[in-house]
């Protein structure tokens, strides 16, 4: 089948190019996209070529979109033509053809469908499916906190407030941590922050905005400190801030991907001595089966997915701009040089 998808043709250009999809294997699904997610520090680090990518040119970004199952492989039983699914890693494309083990079937009945049509009010020809195209990237965010073990009265630092660390703060708020505190650079992400729970903000620029962290701490919880951090910016900067108002004996989960480390950290005096944990929250680190402070993508897509459903995580002001693929050039182009790219760009795939 003629379909079309994004391609990194080389660093700094992307374009929106015709492919042949492949033969389906008896395990396979075609998935017709409706829509994908740009993750913006994932594609950009690729897009430019920073360090710890999987470098290579050409290369189809993308880890998140939804659609409609138009064929299944022979082998295939728990999935039917017409199924509405989430894909992963099928890339920004109009057809995706994966494994059966890459899709998560959204059980929307027909009626919520419709229902759901008006929620969004991008115009869109098939709305009732956008708000699931974040489950995969709010998974990392609900990883980084399993982590860290977060218990209900503990106090959580969210750094950063993309979209990660927006979902963050939803996530925090809902496992009964108190204070959920929000650290970020623009207010309009802090005020977003609010929204979806943050009791206290503040910003990279405050002067001394460790120390106090490390007041209200004290006296929210009786103990200096932060007891959890995601840190999701991904910035060493930040990380040293971190390692700062960290409680003794504190976690701090990376769930943004620290991929530049160009400035040193003090291993001895802010880690040390300290006694604080240092976890990575990459994806990959997830194991395949569930246990403690580890579930399965699987189940953790399904909490994440009842939440969406039944309307509690509400991301509808994370959709910040619907394009067609066509603009696929332009899109790139701006994730390249602009310093504050929008949350929640999405391709709609209906449109080519």
């Amino acid at each position: 089948m003629n379909s079309k998808r994004v391609v990194i043709t080389r660093p700094m250009n992307a374009q929106l190019l015709d492919f042949e999809t492949k033969p389906l294997k008896d395990n396979d699904v075609l998935v017709e996209n409706q829509f994908s997610l740009i993750s913006a520090g994932t594609e950009r680090a690729g897009l430019v070529g920073l360090p710890n990518t999987p470098g290579g040119f050409p290369f189809t970004p993308g880890y998140s979109s939804v659609g409609t199952i138009i064929e299944t492989g022979k082998s295939v039983k728990e999935l039917k033509e017409g199924d509405k699914v989430f894909v992963l890693y099928g890339g920004h494309a109009k057809h995706s053809v994966k494994d059966a083990k890459f899709i998560f079937k959204l059980d929307i009945p027909t009626v919520a469908i419709h229902a759901m049509a008006s929620d969004i009010p991008h115009g869109s020809h098939s709305p009732e499916l956008l708000k699931y195209v974040f489950i995969k990237l709010a998974s990392y965010s609900l990883l980084g906190m399993r982590r860290c073990g977060l218990e209900i009265g503990e106090n959580c630092v969210i750094s950063g407030l993309g979209l990660l660390g927006q979902f963050g703060v939803y996530f925090a708020k809902v496992a009964g941590a108190y204070p959920v505190i929000a650290i970020a650079s623009q207010e309009t992400s802090l005020n977003k922050a609010k929204d979806f729970g943050a009791d206290y903000v503040f910003s990279y620029r405050q002067a001394n905005y460790e120390q106090e962290i490390i007041d209200l701490t004290h006296k929210t919880n009786l103990i200096k400190g932060a007891a959890v951090t995601i840190e999701t910016s991904g910035e060493i900067k930040a990380l040293h801030s971190a390692l700062i108002y960290a409680a003794k004996q504190g976690r701090i989960s990376l769930t943004g991907c620290n991929r530049v480390v160009n400035e040193p950290l003090d291993l001895y005096n802010t880690i040390h001595r300290k006694g604080l944990f240092l976890i990575g929250g990459h994806e990959q680190s997830r194991q395949i089966f569930s246990t403690k402070n580890n579930f399965t993508w699987r189940r953790d897509y399904t909490f994440i997915f009842h939440h969406l459903k039944s309307g509690q995580l509400d991301v509808s002001s994370l959709i910040s701009e619907i394009h067609s693929p066509e603009d696929t050039t332009i899109v790139y182009e701006r994730l390249a040089n602009e310093k504050d790219f929008p949350l929640g760009v999405v391709f709609d795939w209906t449109k080519c």
